[in-house]
């Protein structure tokens, strides 16, 4: 393999996000086949979220002691089983179980994978613009398959499908060179040896914490109900409502991985965390405008969403990256992916309960105002780094 890196970390970036956002597109198809309401529904994809998050740090451990090659391994078998125990759930108990499956091994992939980038690259922004738009890649493909899929051959093969992609990947993992798994070694590119931070890194490092919880939040709940938002708001009648929904959100979703690249290659030459602030204070009117509006506008809006929004996952990786002491980069992903993917992942249940109480509307101008806090959190980072930097 000319590049086992990229191919690993890109086929498993692209799958984690597919496998973990079949669910909102089916959401409406599980409802009826085991009778549950809307907050209901919620409440297992919000399940499955928080071991999605709560997992992250024990795999930070897992990859420091381990390395990644383990970690891959039982992330790809991990997904396989999850995908074909929801695909062929038999009671509701059984899907219930088969989520909490999927989103424990989903847990894995994030800290492995951008340990991985972290310790190889040389450019860790353009690394992680690139596999960003891996992810994106997968967000974007994920509401389309899965609506095609359901919408053709039922729900269930939505999650059957993924089985695909985990027999690749695994292959991938088995042949690679055992040196791109290497656990002890330190990334070429960290510079939190030479005090670019400043005296004042641990509060930067707790406001940054913070608006990764935000950022998750904001994800989640957007991911969630952005199909359902789409389809009800945008006329698309020669289509299933489950289908149009979810390739309209594809679309929305695709022209975030431009911006990944942009904003990753960005971030090797500018200040990553101004481009991070940037990135929010743009997302927060698009956000707004998606609150109120419908048709073209809405679809036009959806974009400008996740054109400025995704790109802020590779650049926060970046900044961890590249400032987080050495020894501490697996551990240091685990905190952020567990609070991005656990505390983060309350925002599906808050985007259910507000959906079906008032209207879809209503969450996404609650998404607006936490884009602008994050927005706020980065740039009290930069100030206090900047002031940190000039009491050196």
């Amino acid at each position: 393999m000319k590049n086992p890196v990229a191919n690993i970390t890109g086929l498993g970036h692209a799958l984690c996000h597919v496998a973990m956002l079949v669910f909102p597109v089916v959401i409406t198809s599980v409802q009826r086949e085991f009778s549950l309401s809307l907050t209901q529904a919620a409440a297992v994809g919000t399940a499955a979220y928080m071991a999605f998050g709560l997992g992250a740090f024990p795999a930070g451990i897992m990859v420091r002691f381990l390395g990644t090659r383990t970690a891959m391994l039982l992330y790809f078998s991990g997904i396989g089983l999850g995908g074909g125990m929801i695909g062929l759930a038999t009671t509701f108990g059984m899907f219930v179980a088969g989520m909490l499956v999927l989103g424990t091994a989903a847990s894995i992939y994030h800290v492995a994978g951008t340990t991985m980038i972290s310790r190889q690259t040389v450019k860790t922004g353009r690394s992680f613009g690139i596999h960003g738009i891996a992810g994106s890649g997968g967000t974007a493909l994920g509401p389309l398959i899965a609506g095609l899929l359901s919408g053709w051959l039922g729900w269930r093969f939505a999650y059957l499908f993924l089985l695909l992609p985990v027999l690749c990947g695994l292959i991938l993992v088995c042949v690679s060179d055992r040196n791109v798994h290497a656990a002890e070694k330190v990334g070429p590119n960290n510079n939190f040896a030479n005090g670019d931070m400043g005296r004042n890194w641990r509060l930067i490092f707790v406001l940054m914490m913070g608006a990764v919880i935000i950022n998750g939040f904001i994800y989640r709940a957007a991911m969630t109900v952005l199909p359902l938002h789409l389809s009800e708001r945008v006329s698309f009648g020669f289509l299933p409502d489950v289908t149009a929904g979810g390739l309209l959100a594809s679309l929305a979703l695709a022209f975030g991985m431009a911006g990944m690249f942009a904003a990753g290659s960005a971030a090797d030459k500018m200040d990553k965390f101004k481009i991070y602030a940037l990135l929010f204070a743009v997302a927060a009117p698009a956000l707004a405008l998606m609150s109120f509006s419908s048709g073209t506008v809405l679809v036009l809006a959806s974009i400008g969403f996740t054109l400025f929004f995704f790109p802020s996952q590779p650049v926060e990786n970046s900044i961890l990256g590249t400032y987080t002491p050495p020894r501490f980069t697996s551990y240091m992903f685990g905190v952020k992916f567990t609070l991005t993917f656990g505390l983060g992942s309350l925002g599906a249940l808050t985007a259910g309960y507000l959906t079906e109480h008032r209207d879809s509307g209503s969450l996404f101008l609650l998404l607006a105002a936490a884009s602008v806090l994050s927005c706020l959190l980065s740039l009290g980072a930069i100030l206090l780094r900047r002031q940190g930097k000039d009491e050196g």
